[in-house]
């Protein structure tokens, strides 16, 4: 009986402990709608921006920016100082009669510069006007005065010029002399000299509208001129305002007419300008994908391509002659995509990146397109080449070889040899060469690691960390457990996945899914890399107690070219086919509940939930954003990339609409759609609501009368996040539906 007694006062002793070592460790906080969204939020995907880097032209010093500032950092030794005074900035543009001192600091402490190739001097516009500025306030001057606005300037090669387009019409201006010199004379609402048209821009240069380029002894210009002429114009109306704005673009769509591209190339010598003779290639079915020049100054070339995108042909000018002259022609087992620009070696020799075999891949070719050999080859991809040091005969790339899901830095022999692989951190490495390629920097990450960022010299050496993230505030909120996920499919492929369960997961109970997809060919969202802080939707939803699942179909998933190709000519079945063995697998866990699956996606994967809930009944629920609901409906590049033309491809087009497959919606959809969106327009979801109702189909709707593509805001934050809830946990009533 004592010793029971003295055991009962021992534990009673250990409990107090405990409980008093409890109280003094503060529990986590759990990530909530209002954490996140709240008016007092205390979490936001910016909390820890990663300062950007670049290598200056010396190669020993690095400029840093970072939330404004602007350090000059010297490599190998990290002493740092900022790279001017802003104070001598705004001096020096002061004293121009037509800027006061207001507006010259806060032009002086702007957080987008753009820097001469000396980095000592800024090129600042300022009421449709371009102005000139050395960094230390020594000198400033304004380059422009005509009426119109100079957009996309850009310097020349050695900072003695800028080019500049200004009503469509492309100019230059002398740096020494401020003397304006126009190179062309026919610009208009629909010829744009030297800066993309709608499709252009969104299709093929990412989202860039300049389309010039300087020689590299800055005598030349070689520029595209677009004419819209015969493609149809698209009215967007803006209904907000009182008298009705309406906004028309000239927007190609599948099946009908492009824009005509020329290629001009121009000489600031005299202002003259050459066309390049294109007769070989029929106006209506090319389209022209990009430009630059030899190493030698005076030699164009040239990608061109059949508009159904099955080859591409790279072509040369030389300078005594407009008639390009053809190297070889690019084909694929199905489209062939714009890749990179080719590398240029000091013989005439050039490295190119290829998907013919089925994975991007680089290929040696001599100076007149003769193959020499393949430089990298085998089951996995070629992301990008950094630097080709010829004298030691290595060419440096990233590559996504050790796993798709990370790319690592590696070198090769342009000759022979394995490649060998420099970074070892796991997770995915951001690489940027030296000029020199004497060292890089390698900022990286992991699914739980996050970003570093170190300088290396070339043999793959650590020489120092630059930067590293702190992270440890995060550490006080309740954290999900996230991880990546092999799916195993039917046919015996892999999907690849990202699991999100929530913090208190318990096994024994059944939990409603949430998928999130994008979904476009070759465009992968699962990687090892960082995202805590991006992915703070996800993490309320989780503390909801929903699983958020993400999957790339294999065509997405980026592991290769060939993967990609099952997407052809029938966007969205293979697909969803997909989609329906991550469900499979989800099914096979005992704590999934297969009456709670949702999805959800915007743009392409907008589109892909749509024609989910369209043509499959393994759904519950599906948020469809800015979803293509007809691929008639979408621009010529991208679409006839994937899908040829309406006629050339009926079958497939009628095969993956989702308005002709209305009548068969299951699941309950809510639909979301910018008002102004000129990518995906307004009339994808008004064709699909107006099939829905005609089939007395229910449905929810909200549209956003300011926004285009991209839709943002609490409004529409709060709209996405009820309806899940509603929909997956219809036993809560959230705060956020009685607003």
């Amino acid at each position: 009986m004592r010793r029971s007694r003295l055991l009962w006062i021992f534990l009673t002793c250990v409990a107090i402990h405990q409980g008093t070592v409890a109280d003094e460790i503060p529990a986590k906080k759990p990530i909530t709608f209002d954490t996140v969204y709240g008016p007092h939020a205390t979490l936001n995907p910016f909390r820890h921006p990663t300062p950007r880097f670049q290598w200056l032209p010396d190669g020993a010093h690095l400029l840093q920016t970072h939330r404004g500032q602007y350090t000059k950092v010297h490599a190998k030794t990290g002493d740092s100082s900022p790279l001017f005074d802003p104070t001598q900035l705004a001096q020096g543009l002061e004293s121009l009669s037509d800027i006061d001192e207001s507006t010259a600091r806060k032009l002086a402490n702007k957080s987008h510069l753009k820097f001469n190739p000396a980095y000592d001097a800024v090129l600042i516009p300022h009421t449709d006007r371009l102005y000139f500025a050395k960094l230390d306030g020594s000198f400033a001057c304004r380059l422009t005065d005509a009426a119109g606005t100079a957009e996309l300037a850009q310097f020349g090669p050695h900072g003695e010029s800028v080019a500049f387009v200004r009503d469509n019409d492309l100019y230059t201006v002398d740096l020494a002399t401020q003397a304006e010199q126009r190179l062309t004379t026919d610009g208009s609402q629909l010829i744009r000299n030297g800066k993309a048209d709608w499709v252009y821009w969104e299709e093929v240069f990412h989202r860039q509208f300049r389309t010039f380029w300087y020689s590299g002894d800055g005598a030349q210009i070689v520029y595209l001129q677009f004419n819209d002429t015969p493609v149809a114009p698209f009215s967007i109306p803006n209904n907000v305002p009182d008298t009705q704005r309406i906004h028309e673009m000239r927007y190609p769509k599948a099946g009908t007419a492009n824009p005509l591209v020329q290629v001009g190339i121009a000489s600031l010598a005299d202002a003259t300008v050459r066309w390049v003779d294109l007769s070989a290639y029929p106006p209506e079915d090319r389209l022209v994908v990009r430009a630059g020049w030899l190493p030698d100054h005076q030699t164009v070339y040239l990608f061109l391509q059949n508009r159904a995108q099955t080859w591409l042909d790279l072509l040369v000018v030389d300078p005594s002659s407009t008639t390009p002259r053809r190297l070889f022609r690019e084909t694929t087992a199905a489209w062939v995509n714009n890749l990179a620009p080719p590398h240029f070696l000091a013989d005439g020799s050039f490295l190119w990146e290829s998907e013919r075999s089925g994975w991007r891949h680089l290929y040696h070719y001599t100076a007149d397109g003769q193959l020499r050999r393949a430089v990298s080859a085998g089951p996995w991809e070629v992301s990008e080449v950094h630097f080709v040091d010829e004298p030691a005969g290595d060419v440096y790339f990233s590559a996504a070889k050790k796993s798709h899901l990370e790319d690592h830095l590696y070198r090769v022999s342009l000759d022979s040899g394995k490649p060998v692989q420099l970074t070892t951190a796991d997770g995915s490495h951001r690489i940027r060469f030296s000029p020199s390629g004497g060292g890089y920097l390698d900022t990286h990450s992991s699914l739980e690691r996050p970003p570093t960022t170190e300088i290396y010299n070339s043999d793959g050496q650590r020489i120092r960390e630059l930067h590293k993230t702190d992270t440890s505030d995060l550490n006080e909120y309740q954290w999900s457990t996230h991880k990546t996920v092999s799916i195993e499919t039917g046919d015996g492929g892999t999907l690849d996945g990202s699991l999100m369960l929530p913090a208190d997961f318990d096994a024994s109970r059944q939990y409603p899914i949430w998928i999130k997809v994008y979904g476009g060919p070759h465009y992968p969202t699962i990687r090892n890399r960082w995202t805590k802080t991006h992915r703070l939707f996800d993490e309320v939803l989780a503390t909801s107690g929903i699983v958020i699942l993400r999957v790339d179909p294999r065509s997405a998933s980026g592991s290769s070219a060939q993967s990609a190709w099952t997407a052809y000519r029938r966007l969205g079945v293979n697909e969803l086919r997909d989609l329906e063995h991550a469900i499979d697998w989800l099914k096979s866990k005992s704590w999934v509940d297969p009456q709670r699956i949702g999805l959800g996606g915007h743009s392409y994967g907008g589109f892909l939930t749509a024609f989910a809930l369209t043509h499959s009944q393994s759904f519950a629920a599906g948020i469809a954003g800015a979803p293509v609901t007809d691929w008639r409906n979408y621009d010529t590049i991208y679409t006839e990339r994937y899908m040829n033309t309406p006629a050339a491809n009926p079958a497939g087009y009628d095969e993956t609409s989702v308005v002709k497959a209305a009548k068969n919606l299951h699941g309950r959809l809510l639909l979301l759609h910018g008002m102004l969106d000129d990518n995906v327009h307004l009339q994808n979801t008004t064709q699909l609501v107006n099939a829905l109702q005609r089939a007395d189909k229910d449905f929810e709707l909200m549209l956003y009368p300011r926004a285009k593509h991209g839709i943002h805001g609490a409004h529409y934050t709060r709209t996405t996040y009820n309806f899940i809830i509603k929909t997956m946990l219809p036993e809560q009533t959230p705060s956020q539906l009685q607003d």
